[in-house]
């Protein structure tokens, strides 16, 4: 590792660990552990785990220390409501700045679906469906946006795994659902439709809240997101 910017290194890949499942929600972190194993003081890895803290994929807890971050139902709507907002706000700033470059880069993206949904392959699938969301962000041409949307989208990554995990049934309409959704959104966006594009949005927003909602509440009966799963 790179002595000079250790609190970065060890925070892509806590990150990792996290958004692959290697550590699940609920699960302590040692930092003294993480230390030991990479070789280096504890220091950098509790600068790393406070910046994952700011990024809400981390908790820090008195007396019991540094913990994947569980989430309520409550929260999972907060995050949500926060999400629409965002999302909404980026389709009305990109619309402004489409041009055929950047369409073509959407229409690209979407052409290659149709494969990923056939190869049953579900995490290359959620990670282009993450691709087209990060795109609409990053041509709104606003870096704070694009930021924030950035942070929420691994504690979505976390909650759309998560329900993954609970059944291999769970929404398994999901790839052609989301690929139907998302080219409505793009048709509305190219056509200048900038209220059909924000209804199409908010629709497949709240479609992934509930189904990932209806999983969690399937799963226990408490409202927590809880699995034990040592480091």
């Amino acid at each position: 590792m790179n002595k000079r910017d250790l609190p970065s290194e060890v925070y892509s890949l806590i990150r990792s660990r996290i958004l692959s499942f290697t550590i699940l929600p609920d699960v302590k972190i040692s930092d003294k552990d993480i230390a030991k194993e990479l070789g280096i003081s504890r220091t950098p890895v509790r600068e790393a785990l406070i910046r994952l803290v700011g990024h809400g994929l981390v908790q820090s807890q008195h007396n019991r220390g540094f913990t994947v971050r569980a989430f309520t139902v409550k929260e999972v709507e907060d995050i949500y409501a926060l999400r629409e907002a965002l999302e909404l706000l980026a389709v009305k700033l990109a619309l402004k700045n489409l041009n055929e470059d950047r369409i073509q880069v959407l229409r690209n993206l979407l052409d290659g679906y149709p494969d990923l949904i056939a190869s049953g392959n579900r995490n290359e699938f959620n990670k282009a469906d993450e691709d087209f969301h990060m795109l609409i962000a990053e041509f709104t041409d606003n870096k704070p946006l694009k930021a924030q949307l950035n942070s929420l989208h691994d504690q979505l990554s976390i909650l759309r795994r998560y329900a993954h995990l609970l059944s291999d049934s769970w929404r398994v309409t999901y790839e052609g659902e989301t690929y139907n959704q998302h080219l409505k959104i793009f048709d509305h966006m190219i056509n200048n439709e900038l209220s059909k594009a924000k209804r199409a949005m908010s629709r497949h927003i709240n479609d992934s809240m509930n189904s990932i909602l209806e999983a969690l509440e399937q799963s226990q009966p408490k409202t927590t997101v809880s699995l034990a799963l040592s480091m």
